[in-house]
């Protein structure tokens, strides 16, 4: 089933759906959804980019999302990746290799959308070096990323290789649903020696009627980026 978005300047991106068979990365999901809808709202995207301005190193050259290169992990059907791209990020979207056919047709669909975009698809799979490539990175995303006990060690892992094994700081912008408090309190005992987070108050930008229920969004960046 295919989903249309709305996205930046009234746009719309269509977002096709393979279902469960793909696994988990096969549909839009509420996290993702509450994402894109932010980066609609102009007081949260200045927040973000006055955020990485703050945290991140590498600085961008400026406060201009087109200085900016974010790198979403788990990206699904591409969709809060291609936002970030049409918002100005040059945007790097990784999943698993079974999810990169719907992500390709996913771009292949809306490139009359993304003519003036910098954005690609690459497989990176956690627990595996990260994708260097593509670094230095200043914001990294996740959505509906933290659902299972099971993915934590990686996810958490991935996230200390790029944090203190290859020493980049990105702003992390994390979504996830709070279906089981113990799955967040064991990433955060996993990640709490070199990373700090603060919540963000969906309220403050979204109306409360439109929020799916326990859907958090939280701003994570290096501890000792701190002032």
């Amino acid at each position: 089933m295919d989903l249309l978005i709305e996205t930046v300047d009234g746009y719309s991106l269509t977002l096709s759906q393979t279902g469960l068979s793909s696994g988990i990365g096969g549909v839009a999901w509420d996290c993702g959804l509450v994402l894109s809808r932010l980066l609609l709202v102009p007081e949260f995207t200045d927040r973000i980019r006055a955020a990485v301005m703050a945290r991140a190193v590498p600085q961008p050259g400026s406060e201009s999302f087109s200085s900016m290169t974010a790198l979403e992990l788990g990206s699904g059907t591409g969709l809060v990746g291609m936002q970030l791209a049409m918002l100005g990020c040059k945007s790097i979207l990784t999943d698993l290799p079974g999810v990169m056919p719907q992500l390709a047709v996913n771009l292949a669909q809306n490139a009359h959308m993304l003519d003036n975009c910098s954005v690609v698809a690459d497989v990176y799979v956690w627990g595996q070096p990260p994708p260097l490539h593509h670094f230095p990175v200043h914001l990294l995303v996740m959505s509906d990323c933290l659902y299972q006990f099971e993915y934590v060690e990686l996810l958490s892992g991935s996230l200390r290789d790029i944090f203190c094994k290859e020493g980049q700081s990105p702003l992390i912008l994390h979504a996830y649903e709070d279906r089981n408090p113990d799955v967040w309190s064991e990433f955060l005992d996993r990640v709490g020696d070199f990373l700090a987070w603060e919540k963000v108050k969906l309220s403050d930008y979204l109306d409360e009627g439109e929020l799916p229920p326990d859907v958090c969004v939280v701003l994570m960046y290096r501890k000792d980026s701190i002032a």
